[in-house]
C-alpha cells in the first residue's frame, strides 16, 4: 500500500534553464536545483552561501552579491527564476499553490491560512 503524499519540507526551486541530470533532485525537476530547509528563508540562506563559496571560495556574511526580487536571482552564474514551494514525501517539488492542495488533501492544513497563500508556518 502506497503513502499518501505530504509534504515535508520548504523548498526553493532556482531554475537557470540548464538541464542537469541528478538522481539527488526531486523526481520532477529537470532544470536548474532544488534547495531545501525548515523554512523558505533557509533556503535563501543556503542559496547565498553556495553561490559565495563558489565564486569565491569563502563565504562573507556581510556581503550581498546577487540581487533578488519575488520571481528571479541575478548572479554572476546567470539568471534564474526562483519558484517557492515544497518537497512531498514521493520527492516531487510542488509550487505553493499545488502544494495547498496535497496539504488539504492529506489534512495537514485545515482552517484558513496565516496569509494569502500557504506558507511552512501553516503546515509546522
Amino acid at each position: 500500500m502506497e503513502k499518501e503524499e505530504r509534504l515535508i519540507c520548504s523548498a526553493i526551486h532556482f531554475d537557470n534553464g540548464i538541464f542537469i541530470e541528478n538522481p539527488h533532485q526531486p523526481r520532477n525537476i529537470k532544470s536548474g536545483l532544488v534547495i531545501c530547509g525548515l523554512r523558505h528563508h533557509n533556503c535563501l540562506n543556503t542559496f547565498s552561501i553556495m553561490s559565495q563559496i563558489m565564486l569565491y571560495g569563502n563565504y562573507e556574511a556581510s556581503s550581498n552579491r546577487f540581487t533578488e526580487t519575488r520571481e528571479h536571482i541575478n548572479t554572476k552564474f546567470g539568471e534564474y527564476v526562483k519558484v517557492e514551494g515544497f518537497l512531498s514525501n514521493y520527492n516531487k517539488f510542488y509550487n505553493r499553490e499545488e502544494s495547498l492542495v496535497i496539504a488539504r488533501a492529506c489534512g495537514q492544513v485545515k482552517g484558513d491560512l496565516i496569509a494569502s497563500v500557504l506558507i511552512s508556518e501553516d503546515l509546522w
